[in-house]
Parts: structure tokens; sequence; C-alpha cells
């Protein structure tokens, strides 16, 4: 038996929710709102912009919309990522032909009237190819601008533990900040 979820399984399990909900079961309801949010996302019964504003019912409501919301926006995710990396390639496809075009022409850019200029730009990127020798160099000119002002997160908790022991790494504050996570069961 296949386990492809269809319109018509959907259709199916719906009806069964409504049986369920006339027999009393307190459960059929969030069952019948994610199946009905099913259909309406994956086949566009209702816009996909419109979202369950209302409080959940119990917790397993709570979590199954949570989910199913994930779902969407990794859904939405992929579906962006492909497209873009489609126009990136295009992009980059377009800016190799004017690169072409201007090489063959011997100029270094092009400006057309209401529309805009396209030119060629030197892009220069450092990398660290032996940190040894840069810190050396840090330490002995006091030239730290060379480093981002930002703490590795990891590392910071092994100095100071899991007790968060702030006076062993002085000059270093914490904050923390409470949420709610949700993991699929």
């Amino acid at each position: 038996m296949s386990s492809e979820i269809t319109p018509q399984r959907i259709v199916s399990a719906m009806l069964e929710a409504f049986d369920k909900i006339e027999k009393g079961d307190e459960r059929a309801p969030g069952q019948l709102k994610n199946q009905i949010w099913w259909l309406q996302n994956h086949y566009g019964l209702l816009p996909k912009e419109e979202i369950n504003t209302d409080d959940p019912v119990n917790v397993a409501e709570a979590q199954a919309e949570y989910l199913a919301l994930r779902r969407t926006k990794e859904e939405l995710k992929a579906e962006y990522d492909k497209k873009e990396k489609r126009i990136k390639a295009r992009q980059e496809q377009i800016a190799q032909w004017l690169g072409g075009t201007m090489d063959a022409q011997g100029v270094t850019s092009v400006t057309i009237k209401g529309v805009g200029t396209c030119f060629f730009q030197t892009d220069i990127r450092f990398a660290a190819q032996d940190w040894d020798k840069i810190y050396s160099f840090i330490t002995q000119t006091g030239n730290f601008s060379l480093l981002n002002k930002a703490l590795n997160a990891t590392a910071v908790r092994e100095i100071v533990g899991d007790n968060l022991d702030m006076s062993r790494l002085e000059g270093v504050s914490v904050s923390s900040t409470r949420s709610v996570h949700v993991r699929k069961g």
C-alpha cells in the first residue's frame, strides 16, 4: 500500500474525522483542521496567505499546527532557493556575456541611458594562510583591527563552564533568551 498523500486520501480521512466528531472524539476537530490545511496549502483551495490566528484548542493541536507551519516555511524556502539558484545562474551567464562583449569592444564600461551601466570592477578578498604569523603581527603591532569584534560562543562556554562563571573571563557579559521550540515526534 502506498503511503503517498493524495487529495482522495485526505478527503477520505476528513470523512472519518467528521464521523469521529459526531461520536465525540476530542482529537477529531484538530485532525480535521490539519487535513483542511493540507488541502488548502497543497491544492490551493484557499489562498496560501491565509494563516490561522485562532488560539489552539489543546497542546497536540498547537504542536501539529506549529510543525505544519514549519513544513510550509521549509517548502517555501526550498522553492525560493531553487528559483534563486536559477536566477543567479542566469545573472552570471549575462555577466559573462557582458564581460566578453566589453572585452571585444575594448571598453571597461557601457552605459545605456534609461537602462543602466555595466562595468568591470576588481574585488579583492583576503584569506588567512598562517594564523600564527597573523597573531604574531597583531601582537607586535597592536593592530587588532584585523580581527572582527565577535566572540565564539562555543569557546566562551568552554572557558566559563556550564555554570557560566563569568569571573573566569573578564570583559564578557552573558545574557539568555527563553524561547519555545517544537520537535517533530
